[in-house]
């Protein structure tokens, strides 16, 4: 690496001094760390005017857009771009490729859980079929000249095609796909090309199981929790199972997904922020909670980019983090939670653009530049969101409150059940922070898994409303792996270990439990498993009653919402009809009283005994589940 870039700086140093100023530059780097450092070392080791226009993943296309039309009479320019350049839109200025031959990718190792969990980037030789694109880049609208930075008797020693994506990447959201015509994606990865490790395919069906998305055929209650639908997939399930145990020469696993697994299978994101549809509801906050999946599974519109303020003049990138920090605290709602703030600022967006009209796009930018914000992001935000309702409607009434200034109140208002319920979410990438940062003392804010063995730091380079303290527990909701280390972002910070375990007995899926008595009366044991790891909470026998009678009610309203997902072709007295042979109350009844018992819980918690042990026995044999299944339903 460190020969290749000095090679390519040589060759920036060249051109740049011997070649016309309209004739572009696009040099191919491997990350974006690369990136950065090259542009500065261009800004304070180039001699002629240049305009450096870097090109990876956070950059907004429209920003590379406007870089395209810009036309500068005695500036070169150079775009510093990683492999997301290869395909994407005509670069016409381009006259010369500089090619240094890597690439950043995931690699999953089978040997290291969190590689699988969330697989790193790491530095790779390119294939033949990558170096044909990035030629391709020069020649389409001018003549031009390739650099490739390895010799040509090494270009012939690289695979011709890269390794396909699926043997490195979390298939969490695939594998629920699959089940729409399989009953074990087992069976269809065994029959591609590319198949993914079996650790992932085991993590993914735990993750599955956990979320409550899919049951085991063989599990006695799959009857009752299973769609009434899944008749329809069975033909083609029976032929594609026949050939893959031909393949594997073993019996695989049939699986049924649930009323959860079908609403997830719908929706276009992956099933941890999905989940947030569901709580919403639960609640009867969906338009909140749908915005909330839309956010999550989307890029922090909050940005300290220099590109974004001001272009003409040296920008004050720490200063720049800062103000962008301090917009994300004035949005939060009161909260340490990063997503609050990013809620906020899309629905203030929708107030700007409701305001100004076609006509106050100007206005309506300058209002996301003063506060920092993408405006192409929050757009992409809106636009998922959007397509998770499109996709909602089809399959299940959804309750849509479309004003913004309504939702903005009800944001307010509602934002500690929300923070609870993104916090459940994401609880499987839960951490504890075990040191925070000091200058003065040298050390960085360092954080443990608490269901995965892993140490985790922030990402300096996303802003961010909250900084790590040390004892309190960060939910990020994105994680990378670098090195041995996560790089956690967009994240939510809970003080309270307390209400953090509350809320997962709360709304966990499945929790194993026993009830227990010794000199000073009834306690619960109640035990919590991701992945390997299973952490213990001890309660005392009011509060073990009342998560297990909530639970209950969270099982009520899911009931009501399969029963209104088979039923909406009846009138409102038809439905109440049928409610009553369910014994069920209607929907936002059980709804209000989902919430109402959710804010008493978290408004006494400090009065409640939950409290995590150790556990060595195994007598935890009693089951709570947020059941769906009708009764009677066979």
């Amino acid at each position: 690496m460190e020969k290749h870039t000095t090679i390519a700086k040589a060759l920036l140093l060249y051109l740049n001094a011997y070649v016309h100023p309209h004739h572009a530059i696009l040099v191919f780097l491997p990350g974006r760390a690369q990136v950065e450092e090259m542009k500065m070392w261009l800004e304070t080791a180039i001699q002629k005017p240049v305009d450096i226009v870097p090109w990876h993943s956070a950059v907004d296309l429209s920003v590379i857009e406007e870089a395209i039309k810009r036309r500068g009479q005695y500036r070169q320019k150079i775009y510093l771009a990683t492999d997301i350049a290869e395909v994407s839109i005509t670069l016409p200025d381009v006259v010369f490729v500089i090619d240094l031959v890597l690439v950043k990718r995931p690699k999953v190792s089978k040997d290291n859980l969190a590689t699988v969990l969330h697989p790193p980037l790491v530095m790779q030789w390119i294939s033949k079929g990558s170096i044909a694109q990035r030629r391709g880049r020069i020649g389409r609208v001018q003549q031009g000249f390739y650099f490739c930075l390895l010799p040509s008797t090494a270009v012939t020693n690289l695979s011709d095609h890269i390794q396909p994506p699926i043997e490195n990447s979390g298939i969490d959201g695939l594998s629920l796909q699959c089940l729409q015509l399989v009953s074990n994606p087992v069976a269809i990865f065994s029959i591609c090309y590319g198949q993914p490790l079996v650790e992932s395919i085991s993590i993914a069906m735990d993750t599955l199981s956990n979320l409550g998305c899919i049951i085991n055929r063989k599990d006695p209650l799959a009857v009752g929790e299973r769609t009434s639908d899944v008749e329809t997939r069975e033909k083609w399930s029976r032929i594609i199972l026949e050939e893959a145990t031909n393949v594997v020469h073993a019996d695989i696993d049939e699986y049924e997904y649930t009323f959860v697994g079908r609403l997830l299978q719908l929706i276009p994101v992956s099933p941890l922020p999905g989940m947030l549809v569901l709580y919403g509801f639960f609640t009867g906050l969906e338009s909140l909670m749908i915005l909330a999946a839309a956010v999550t599974s989307s890029l922090s519109p909050f940005s300290a980019d220099p590109l974004e303020q001001k272009r003409q003049t040296r920008h004050n990138v720490v200063g720049a983090m800062e103000a962008a920090e301090n917009s994300m605290r004035d949005m939060c709602c009161g909260m340490r939670s990063d997503i609050l703030a990013v809620m906020k600022a899309v629905l203030l967006f929708r107030v700007q653009l409701a305001e100004n009209g076609e006509s106050g796009a100007a206005a309506v930018r300058r209002w996301c530049i003063d506060r920092h914000l993408s405006q192409d992001k929050l757009k992409s935000i809106l636009d998922l969101e959007q397509h998770i309702k499109y996709e909602l409607a089809n399959f299940i009434p959804v309750h849509d409150v479309s004003d913004p200034l309504v939702l903005l109140t009800q944001l307010e208002k509602a934002s500690p059940i929300v923070l609870v319920m993104t916090n459940v979410a994401f609880v499987s990438q839960a951490l504890e922070v075990v040191m925070e940062g000091n200058t003065y003392a040298k050390t960085k804010e360092t954080a443990m898994g608490i269901f995965v063995d892993v140490a985790a730091v922030p990402d300096i380079h996303s802003p961010s409303c909250l900084r790590w303290q040390e004892g309190e527990i960060i939910v990020p909701v994105q994680l990378s792996l670098m090195g041995k280390k996560m790089i956690a972002s967009f994240s939510t910070a809970i003080a309270s270990h307390k209400q953090f375990w509350l809320s997962i007995l709360l709304l966990t899926y499945k929790l194993m439990y026993a009830v227990f008595a010794d000199d000073e009366g009834e306690f619960y044991v109640f035990s919590v498993k991701h992945f390997s790891t299973e952490r213990y909470l001890e309660t005392d026998a009011a509060t073990g009653r009342g998560i297990l009678l909530f639970r209950q009610k969270l099982s009520a309203v899911g009931r009501v919402l399969r029963l209104l997902q088979e039923h909406q072709d009846l009138y409102d007295d038809e439905f109440a009809e049928v409610l009553q042979g369910h014994e069920l109350k209607p929907l936002h009844e059980a709804q209000r009283d989902v919430v109402t018992t959710m804010s008493t819980f978290f408004n006494n918690v400090d009065g409640l005994t939950i409290d995590e042990v150790e556990h060595d026995e195994d007598d935890l044999d009693e089951v709570s589940m947020i059941s769906l299944a009708l009764h009677g339903r066979s």
